[in-house]
This record gives structure tokens, C-alpha cells and sequence, in this order.
């Protein structure tokens, strides 16, 4: 059984984490790495992740087959369709270490549509990004056997370059495949690795960003030479997962933008072809050039299924871009149902303690009037002076500092002044002969 696993993108309201909050901390790192590198994020993270990316056909599956666990051969094929059709995570052993290589669908893959391999690439991104699962290294591949460097690759080499990003380029081994199909040949290799290093629409802009430029030969030795060489790397927050955990949809990305740029482009040359073949159609139709119309027939048809394959992924690219409003919308309704629960516990968290507060008062209130009261029945009866009375229960009033216990005493005082008043009686006859 292979340790390979699809990978299917959930979706995830865990708040994403910034560059700044988490801490690596592998034993295969060295002082000078770890202080040289400044997008890393700082999560103590013990697999080493790498991601195996390229064109479709370059040899990536083969590659990982070479270092994998069990046998990893689902992926690996040798008809023109790639056989790489989902993300997949192998484990692989490399020097005693533990490491995941990431086997990823090609850009211009004949099994699927670019917009749907961004799609998956961005989704996989994502979601290891809220796991925290950072990328130690990317080893992008290129087939040296390719005869001509055409659009399709450097659409390929372009896509790597804005996912990535241009500060993790230390990060980036740039691997040419395949040597061994060359044969004796070895010098077209050279001189087409050439091409590569010095054309700015190739890998020079990458090379000069910081990244290595490896071989690899086939053998297993190779592969675990190469992959050993990253081994040491700190681990990095991606461009586009960067640009997506600040909140950017997939076709505000870099990446998505230039899919999105290149998706126009090639309708508009499709539409273009489309009209001169039918113009010459016409033509040949009215010379009665049987061969020659069937020629531009067939042509004419290839050019109808490119411009629908091409509207069908822009079609695409517009079903994410709403899917991802509906998504946010989702999380943003969820987000305002948890900060409506929140607020109703903190709302009832308040009332409860004001209410504890309240009869703590009363508490205290009940204890004060209790004491007060058993001082006047002490004091009272004992206490002869008609004006003493009186300003005892003021006293006592004003040593109570709550309002409802100072007008209970009030109350009291002016009772009991009340009861304390001389009753009016007889004036004796001695009294009268005094007053004269």
C-alpha cells in the first residue's frame, strides 16, 4: 500500500496565523539559516514538508518514488495524460529524517485545466497553512529533454514564481530531470540548461533571488542527494498563502491574476485564428479544394474545442470567485452568530455580577442596620437626656453609608424621638405658686 493521501480542501474558521506567532524548532537547522531567513513562520514543527512542483511529465512522481516509505508508483505514468491528478503526501526517510514530499498536479496538465490546478494547489495551501504545516523547501522540475521551451512552460515557470513568491527563493531548488534520456548527448543538455539560467522569462530572475540550480540524474542516489541539500531550511509562508490569509480571493492572487491574464490572451489569439481559418475556409470552398478544406476543417475544429476548453476555465475561475464570496459570507454570518452568543453570555455574565454586587450590599446594609439596631436598644434605655436620644440615632445614621439604611434609621430616629416627648400632665399647685 502506498503512504500517498489525496488531499481534499476543507474549509476552516480557525483564525489564520500570522509570520510572527509561531517558532521552529528542528535539529537539522543550522545558526546561519535560522538568523539568514526572515519569512519564516516560528512554529515548532517536526515534519520537514516539501513540495515537488512542475510541468505535467517533468518526472515528479518518479522523483518521490525514489526516496518513498512503500511504493509509490499510483502516480507515476509514461503515456502522454499525467498521471498526477490530486495532491498527494508521501513519506519519504532522508538521512534518518522524516520528511514529506508533496506531489503536486502540473500547470498545462492534459488531466486537467490550469485554473483547476491553481485551484487545488491554493486550497491545499490554505488549509496547511491553518494547520500550521509550512513548506521547508520547493523543488520545481523541468524535463532537460524538452526539445523547445514553449509557452506552456514558461506559463508553468511564471504560475511557480508568483505562488512562491520572491523572498522565499532560498527556499526554491530549480531541478533539471531527465539527463539520463539524453544519452551521449549530454552537451544539448548543457546548452539548453544554458537557456534556462540566462533568459529572464525562464529561471535568471529566480537564480538571482537566491535559488540553487540542482540535476538530477534518476537514481536514488540523486534524489536523496537533492533533497538532502534542504534539509537545513527553515520553514516559509508562501506568497500566496500570504495574500490569501489577508483575506485576497484566489483570482486577486498573484498567481490567480496571471492564469486569469493568460485565460484572456489565449481566447482573444483563439477568436483571432478562428476568424482567418473561416475566411480561408470560405475560399477554398469556392475553389472546390477538397483536400485543402478538409486541412482547414480539421484545424478549424482544434481551434472551436481550445476557445470552449479556454471559456470553460474562465468559467470556472468565475464559479470560484463566487463560491469564495459565499464562503466568506458563511464565515462572516458564522462569525456574527458567535459574537451574538458571545455578547448574550457577556450581557448575562454582567447582570449576574451586578446582581452579586447588589446583595453583597444588602448583605453588608442588613449587617449594619442589625448592629446599629442593637446599639440603640443598648444605649436607648440608659440614656436620659431627651436631646441625647435624638442625636445618638443621627449619628448612627450618618455612620451608615447606604441611602435606604440611613432613611430606615431616619425613620427610626424620628419614632423613637416621637415616644421619647415629655407627656403633657397637670401642673402641680406648687408649680402654679412658683410661677407666681
Amino acid at each position: 500500500m502506498s503512504t500517498a493521501r489525496p488531499i481534499t480542501a476543507r474549509s476552516s474558521n480557525s483564525t489564520l496565523l500570522t509570520e510572527d506567532e509561531v517558532e521552529v524548532n528542528r535539529s537539522t537547522q543550522n545558526p546561519e539559516t535560522r538568523h539568514g531567513e526572515t519569512n519564516s513562520p516560528k512554529n515548532k514543527q517536526e515534519d520537514i514538508i516539501i513540495a515537488v512542483m512542475g510541468k505535467a511529465g517533468c518526472g515528479k512522481s518518479s522523483f518521490i518514488s525514489k526516496l518513498a516509505v512503500e511504493d509509490y508508483n499510483g502516480a507515476v505514468g509514461h503515456d502522454l495524460s499525467s498521471e498526477t491528478h490530486f495532491i498527494h503526501e508521501i513519506e519519504c526517510k532522508v538521512m534518518g529524517h522524516r520528511v514529506l514530499l508533496i506531489d503536486t498536479p502540473g500547470f498545462d496538465d492534459t488531466a486537467g485545466e490550469d485554473v483547476i490546478v491553481l485551484e487545488r494547489i491554493a486550497k491545499w495551501l490554505h488549509t496547511s497553512y491553518n494547520d500550521k504545516k509550512f513548506l521547508s523547501a520547493l523543488i520545481y522540475m523541468h524535463d532537460i529533454g524538452e526539445s523547445r521551451i514553449g509557452r506552456s512552460s514558461v506559463k508553468s515557470f511564471k504560475s511557480f514564481r508568483k505562488i512562491t513568491g520572491q523572498e522565499n527563493m532560498n527556499n526554491v531548488v530549480l531541478l533539471t530531470t531527465k539527463w539520463d534520456g539524453l544519452g551521449k548527448d549530454q552537451a544539448r543538455g548543457v546548452e539548453r540548461e544554458s537557456q534556462l539560467k540566462m533568459n529572464s522569462d525562464f529561471w535568471k530572475g529566480m537564480i538571482a533571488d537566491g535559488a540553487t540550480l540542482m540535476r538530477h540524474d534518476g537514481t536514488t542516489e540523486s534524489a536523496g542527494s537533492i533533497t538532502s541539500s534542504v534539509l537545513g531550511k527553515m520553514p516559509v509562508v508562501l506568497n500566496m498563502q500570504k495574500q490569501m490569509a489577508g483575506g485576497s480571493p484566489l483570482h486577486e492572487t498573484d498567481a490567480g491574476a496571471y492564469i486569469n491574464e493568460e485565460l484572456i490572451r489565449s481566447q482573444r489569439e483563439t477568436e483571432d485564428s478562428i476568424a482567418q481559418l473561416k475566411e480561408e475556409l470560405e475560399r477554398t470552398t469556392c475553389q472546390n479544394n477538397g483536400l485543402q478544406e478538409t486541412r482547414l476543417r480539421e484545424h478549424y475544429d482544434r481551434k472551436i474545442k481550445e476557445l470552449q476548453e479556454t471559456q470553460k476555465q474562465q468559467r470556472r475561475l468565475i464559479e470560484i470567485r463566487f463560491q469564495e464570496r459565499e464562503n466568506r459570507l458563511e464565515e462572516r454570518t458564522a462569525a456574527y452568530r458567535r459574537e451574538d452568543y458571545e455578547e448574550i453570555q457577556n450581557r448575562a455574565a454582567r447582570e449576574e455580577l451586578r446582581i452579586a454586587k447588589i446583595l453583597h450590599r444588602l448583605d453588608c446594609t442588613t449587617t449594619t442596620i442589625a448592629t446599629v439596631v442593637s446599639l440603640i436598644q443598648v444605649v436607648a434605655p440608659v440614656t436620659t437626656s431627651a436631646i441625647a436620644k435624638p442625636v445618638l440615632f443621627a449619628t448612627a445614621a450618618a455612620a451608615v453609608s447606604n441611602m435606604a439604611a440611613a432613611m430606615i434609621i431616619s425613620k427610626n430616629v424620628i419614632h423613637v424621638r416621637a415616644a421619647s416627648k415629655p407627656r403633657a400632665t397637670k401642673p402641680t399647685r406648687s408649680l402654679m405658686m412658683a410661677l407666681g
